[in-house]
């Protein structure tokens, strides 16, 4: 906590003593005239208040805040047992999205039939058709971040299916065929029945279907490194004589489809049991500024809360092992060793309520207070998560994904305001707006301080006077004096009083001389914690406040 000296000015304040001496010799008796009088030399005293600033605690606490909430921050402050105040931060720490989960790529199927020259003359002899089978089987290689994830059905959001059949035999041609894994929203499997009697010789017939709605139901084929997805092409050709046509080798038809633009709504199946990484990320925690270093700080407790939401269809284990802290400034690295871990159940149902979980790290099982210090630091959390683990999905209850899913993983950090502190210094530099002129009638003045505090820490102060170019003229404390009495506590850490203490820092005429070149002050606090070395831990509660008022004793010298 920090506080600013009010501005104040010497001019006017010169001003209106002169102001008062001059009324004083108008209202006075005058019944012999002012020059037949001799004056003695003698010294008035003028105390004279300069001005005052009070504190609360929680009004520190608002202003840090607003300030961090515009910086992007989750910094909150709550009231704990007893009234003492918890610094609590908030953030996300990784997040994983289902439409960088799970990849439709296009998929193209190509089929192709031509005669040979015994078949060419059987056409044309025999009243009997020929059937040729067009069954067949194409590899689609379906892109899934979880590597043995098995993907039984998919529903499309978008997507089109494009087929061309292009005839280049004139003899009677159809083909009864579809696709068995596209599903039409009735439930049935998409087919086509094709007569190329509707098409001219070597000219395509073509079709071009939304499939917004329609289900994917792919083949699978278990291969070295995964599951492998595959589409299937079924139907037959048949081809007859027709009496205007003489076939000849090298005739036949061409078969071309493809499934482009496919966007999925929700996918159903096994995930397997593969170990996924989240995207890393990092909470700011700053207990100070960088104005701010310390020596020693001896938190009483910290905890570190991580939360899961899992919008997901597959239970999940999270293992936060690889964690650390970064301070901002160094780059200096403080591993996080937890060896616990939590489990996440799954979302209850495709666009239902997501499945919860937390998990409460503290130094109980971890080494968190080693990575909570009073440096600004990023806590970073490389957070991963294993599928199923207990096993894969009964059949009844597959795993599955939505395209809006989430998991996201966010942690919130308590610290309450407990603390054992040594060596805390703050460091600033305050701009003096006085316009500074020292009267010849005045001789000295005193400086005085007074500090009501009800925190439970101390402060010395040292103070330089700076010109506009940084070189000191002066210093109000050499070296360090008690600026702030730290107000008592009782066994539990609680304040049980305010400490006031009185600083008078004395200033002669040629010192004063100096301030008329001042512009800013370098401000030089040491703070340390109530009792530090007895092992109690000293607490700010809701209540706490700190008044700082400043005044001035003026020695004037008057020729009476």
């Amino acid at each position: 906590m920090s506080f600013r000296l009010p501005d104040f000015s010497f001019s006017g304040l010169a001003q209106s003593l002169a102001l008062i001496l001059v009324l004083s010799a108008f209202f006075s008796s005058c019944r012999k005239p002012p020059e037949s009088y001799t004056f003695p030399t003698a010294y008035q005293q003028w105390a004279v208040p300069l001005g005052e600033a009070q504190l609360g605690v929680q009004e520190v606490l608002e202003a840090i805040e607003d300030s961090s909430a515009s910086d992007g921050q989750g910094l909150g402050v709550e009231v704990g047992d007893g009234g003492v105040l918890d610094l609590v931060w908030s953030g996300p720490l990784g997040a994983l999205a289902a439409d960088t989960s799970l990849y439709l790529p296009w998929w193209y199927g190509a089929e192709g039939f031509a005669l040979d020259d015994a078949m060419a003359l059987a056409i044309d002899a025999l009243p009997e058709p020929i059937s040729v089978d067009l069954t067949d089987t194409a590899a689609w290689l379906l892109e899934m971040q979880w590597g043995d994830a098995r993907i039984d059905e998919i529903l499309l959001a978008s997507g089109f299916l494009e087929v061309s059949v292009t005839a280049t035999t004139g003899e009677n041609l159809t083909i009864d065929w579809g696709l068995p894994g596209l599903i039409a929203p009735d439930d049935t499997p998409w087919t086509w029945a094709y007569d190329a009697a509707n098409s001219p010789v070597g000219q395509p017939q073509t079709l071009q279907l939304d499939l917004s709605g329609w289900r994917l139901l792919p083949e699978h084929d278990d291969v070295a490194g995964g599951i492998e997805h595959a589409m299937v092409l079924a139907g037959a050709i048949v081809l007859s004589n027709n009496a205007a046509w003489s076939s000849v080798a090298g005739e036949g038809v061409e078969v071309q489809m493809s499934l482009t633009n496919l966007f999925f709504d929700a996918a159903w199946g096994d995930f397997g049991s593969a170990t996924v990484a989240l995207d890393e990320d990092s909470l700011k925690l700053a207990l100070f500024d960088d104005r701010f270093s310390v020596e020693a700080l001896d938190m009483e407790r910290a905890e570190l809360v991580l939360h899961a939401v899992n919008g997901f269809g597959v239970p999940l284990l999270f293992d936060s092992t690889q964690a650390y802290s970064a301070v901002i400034e160094t780059g200096a690295t403080t591993d996080l060793n937890f060896a616990g871990s939590w489990t996440v159940p799954a979302a209850a149902s495709p666009w239902g309520l997501p499945g919860e979980s937390s998990v409460l790290i503290d130094e109980s099982n971890s080494s968190l207070p080693a990575v909570i210090g009073p440096e600004p630091r990023h806590l970073v959390l490389a957070v991963r998560a294993a599928l199923n683990p207990t096993g894969p999905p009964p059949p009844s209850s597959p795993n599955f994904i939505t395209a809006d899913a989430q998991l996201e993983i966010s942690a919130a950090a308590r610290l309450p305001l407990r603390a054992r502190l040594h060596g805390l210094t703050f460091r600033d530099t305050l701009v003096l707006n006085a316009d500074v002129e020292w009267p010849d009638e005045v001789d000295s003045l005193e400086l005085r301080i007074i500090t009501t505090n009800g925190l439970p820490f101390g402060a010395e102060l040292q103070l330089l006077l700076l010109d506009s170019t940084g070189t000191a003229l002066d210093s109000l404390a050499a070296e360090e004096v008690p600026l702030l009495a730290a107000a008592p506590i009782d066994a539990q850490g609680l304040p049980t009083a305010v400490a006031v203490a009185i600083v008078d820092i004395p200033f002669d005429a040629v010192r004063a001389e100096v301030l008329s070149d001042v512009t800013h002050i370098g401000l030089r606090v040491r703070a340390r914690s109530s009792q530090s070395a007895s092992g109690v831990h000293a607490a700010i509660t809701e209540t706490a406040e700190l008044k700082v008022e400043l005044g001035a004793k003026f020695y004037v010298h008057v020729e009476l």
